[in-house]
């Protein structure tokens, strides 16, 4: 809502429209993107210190008449504003973008436009760029942050890195036309190949369980519900009472809390891809990573409602299945030609290493202690989305040709 708001306050100044036409007309493409990325992560920032600020409570005009923040939110959004009429206005026939301008609630022949101009950049609808603006957001916002996270730990685990490698490599030699050529570079991950890896899969969903990008969500009650006594703990002594809760109550339901529930998930602050795999199936041939699916505790069923990184029922992730295909088809693009590697735990192995040739005792294993790992993980950092902190460091190394 805060973003549509913004958004409908597109004209509230000519400065403005001339600063953002300005954008459109001579600024290259490359630079606008630029600006565009640095004001979605400052927007990002706004939006959340306006929603912790007294201007949440109080009515609209008195946060755009009054608050200093209100002129950074405008500035911020010039750039944001203007990628999203660039989308509008270079939409493909029959595209998503395409077909929502063409109903009447989006269509500019019915409702008012967004500035008074007429020329083709300006000619775009109000709720058509409220619509533009939150889909470029949700769309790249959260599928880099998941995918942030997801690289953060396979560059702390690197057997599990290894046998992900190993089964993108098996699936993309599969899928690979040899009338071409036998570079790697020609090669491109499919819709299909990337659906056939159950690994890719497990890592992903392990990822996305670990930091859910959105830790939690708002629902409204459409009736009064009664939640059963639950068993007791040491922070909950046992009880008898049910709790009511009202209709039309908003209801908080902590997603990150409910993927690190104890009661529902075997060791659930540790990265463990296996525990998606339905059998101990090995997807390897390597024992580098078989070594990795040791854990022959970890399989079982996920409990029924313990998982939603997109939310669940009829008002979940609308882009669900879009980030589910660009998220597995990035991730194995990426590793099929570059390893990544913690830096602090790259120097860290090399210590021990180190130290194990000058005492001429055993070889290091490749993966570190857990207490080593859990040492470089990073913190959560609160936003719109879940990022982390800092953002991530990585030691990148190409791969030989052999390896790929």
């Amino acid at each position: 809502n805060t973003f549509q708001n913004a958004s409908s306050n597109d004209v509230s100044s000519n400065g403005n429209k001339d600063q953002q036409s300005s954008i459109l007309s001579s600024e290259p493409t490359t630079c606008l993107l630029s600006t565009y990325l640095q004001s979605i992560t400052h927007i990002r920032m706004i939006i959340l210190a306006q929603a912790r600020s007294i201007w949440f409570l109080l009515p609209r005009f008195c946060y755009t008449l009054f608050s200093p923040m209100f002129k950074m939110e405008e500035q911020t959004m010039i750039p944001i504003r203007a990628v999203a009429r660039l989308a509008c206005c270079s939409a493909r026939p029959n595209s998503p973008l395409a077909m929502l301008q063409q109903r009447p609630s989006h269509n500019t022949s019915t409702t008012t436009v967004a500035s008074s101009r007429s020329d083709k950049e300006e000619d775009v609808n109000k709720d058509m760029l409220d619509e533009a603006i939150t889909l470029l957001f949700a769309g790249q916002d959260t599928s880099a942050a998941t995918l942030s996270w997801t690289l953060h730990l396979l560059s702390l685990h690197p057997l599990i890195q290894h046998k992900l490698h190993q089964e993108i490599l098996l699936h993309a030699l599969e899928n690979h036309d040899d009338t071409t050529t036998s570079s790697t570079s020609s090669r491109y991950i499919s819709k299909k190949a990337a659906s056939n890896m159950r690994y890719l899969d497990a890592v992903i969903k392990e990822s996305m369980r670990l930091y859910p990008v959105a830790p939690f969500v708002v629902r409204m009650l459409e009736h009064d519900i009664s939640i059963p006594p639950q068993s007791s703990s040491k922070h909950h002594p046992p009880t008898n009472k049910h709790t009511k809760l009202p209709k039309n109550s908003l209801v908080c339901i902590w997603i990150h809390a409910l993927h690190h529930n104890p009661k529902l998930w075997k060791d659930p602050d540790r990265f463990l891809p296996e525990r998606w795999l339905q059998s101990d199936h090995d997807l390897s041939s390597s024992s580098a990573a078989a070594d990795a699916t040791n854990d022959n505790d970890v399989g079982g069923s996920v409990p029924n409602g313990a998982y939603m990184p997109f939310a669940t029922g009829p008002r979940n992730c609308l882009g669900q299945p879009i980030a589910n295909i660009v998220l597995r088809v990035m991730l194995a693009r990426i590793l099929s030609d570059i390893e990544v590697l913690d830096p602090n735990l790259l120097r860290l192995k090399t210590t021990k290493q180190d130290a194990a040739t000058n005492t001429n005792t055993a070889k290091v294993r490749d993966n570190m202690d857990d207490n080593d790992v859990h040492r470089f993980k990073k913190d959560m950092q609160a936003g719109f989305t879940v990022l982390p902190v800092g953002g991530v460091d990585l030691f990148v190394r190409k791969r030989s040709v052999e390896e790929r």
